[in-house]
């Protein structure tokens, strides 16, 4: 007889530890069995079922017997989030809107991994328009769902838009959480929510948060500002995080990095150099040159930047060397309208010769604000190029 309990013992003990180990993946051959601990998987297979349904018509409710098996999972495991997310969604009357808040943030405390909870919970949020709850929600399923990482950072970005975003957004991404990368590509990427999305970075730079340091997404985010035409908040973004920026007096140099004393931290607010194949671009840090490098058929920008300027004269200085010239007229110096303003008046290109310069640029009174300045290539295809060491580089206003 003892031989008999002990193995019935077994049994149950062996039935037992099967469902525990199958009722998450395998929820319905739990329950099959018949023994417990079933209230999981009672849940599960009211999820699955559910889920599957959704698939088919995302417009669909809890039915009954989804709803009947979620009943009995809660009523034994009061603990399962997935038990009280389902019941919260199965109530669909007006009259259950305040019990059905209040199951799904209890569902919530139990579980941050419950992708139905923190859905419901999201979209409850939409619909209250509570913005904190939505963004705090959806990064934790960004946190919690690998699967659909992705998803829901889109949905972040694109909601980066909506009014009140900024201040929701702030306390998440101000943790620096290790998908943020992500987020900012995406949203930098998204031109209405791009507004939105610089004042966030600006406000998460300071305190308490302080992200005050240059990330590899904050010159595209600040790129995309000027191809929107929002230049204030481009400047704006850029001297929040490059305190070196447009340091100057009003009589000083007004090209940003002029000195070439630094790598570009954030073009084009700073120079945004070449790269192509027929034509390079970079600072010498240590002897503080502009190396431009061009073969034949080389055109283009070798650097540029923009600049705000207001109508009057100025003086731009330069120093140039090489030892393989750049032919008459392949290196020239430009001032051009930016903010499409048609028929600007600008001053003739300047060409860029060898030694230490100086040459007078009037601009006259226009509705053109911000203009870029680019040093122009332009290289004959059958020429063997050049190699040029442009330093002291700079653009003063004169004394009226």
């Amino acid at each position: 007889m003892a031989w008999i309990v002990a193995l019935a013992l077994a049994i149950m003990v062996g039935l037992s530890s099967y469902v525990i180990a199958n009722e998450v993946r395998f929820p319905v051959k739990s329950l099959a069995a018949g023994v417990p601990p079933s209230a999981i998987a009672s849940a599960n297979v009211a999820l699955q079922s559910y889920a599957l349904r959704q698939t088919e018509n995302p417009q669909t409710t809890v039915n009954n017997l989804e709803r009947r098996l979620a009943l009995q999972a809660y009523q034994r495991e009061p603990l399962s989030s997935t038990a009280a997310g389902l019941l919260a969604v199965s109530m669909g009357r007006p009259s259950d809107v305040e019990k059905r808040q209040a199951l799904l943030e209890q569902a919530g405390k139990l579980s941050r991994r419950d992708a139905l909870v923190s859905r419901e919970l999201i979209t409850s949020a939409a619909q209250r328009n509570d913005n904190g709850s939505f963004f705090r929600w959806l990064s934790r399923l960004v946190l919690t769902n690998d699967q659909s990482r992705k998803v829901y950072i889109r949905a972040m970005a694109d909601a980066t838009a909506k009014d009140g975003a900024v201040a929701a957004l702030a306390p998440v991404i101000g943790e620096g959480p290790q998908w943020s990368e992500t987020y900012w590509n995406l949203v930098a990427g998204r031109p209405a929510s791009l507004s939105n999305a610089a004042k966030l970075r600006i406000l998460v730079a300071g305190k308490p948060w302080g992200q005050a340091a240059i990330l590899p997404t904050d010159p595209k985010l600040v790129e995309s500002l000027i191809k929107q035409r929002q230049y204030d908040l481009a400047v704006q973004l850029t001297k929040t995080l490059d305190k070196q920026a447009f340091s100057g007096s009003s009589t000083a140099n007004l090209l940003a990095n002029g000195g070439l004393y630094r790598q570009p931290k954030m073009p084009p607010l700073d120079w945004k150099l070449a790269t192509s194949g027929n034509l390079g671009a970079t600072i010498d840090e240590k002897n503080h040159v502009l190396l431009i490098s061009a073969i034949g058929g080389a055109r283009g920008a070798a650097a540029h930047q923009l600049l705000r300027l207001s109508p009057g004269r100025y003086a731009l200085k330069w120093s140039l060397s090489s030892d393989n010239p750049a032919e008459a007229g392949a290196l020239a110096a430009s001032l051009q309208c930016a903010d499409g303003t048609a028929n600007s008046p600008a001053p003739p290109p300047v060409p860029l010769v060898a030694g230490k310069r100086e040459v007078d640029l009037l601009l006259v009174p226009t509705t053109c604000e911000w203009y870029w300045f680019s040093i122009l290539v332009t290289v004959p295809d059958d020429s063997a190029g050049f190699d040029v060491r442009l330093r002291e580089m700079s653009l003063v206003a004169r004394k009226s």
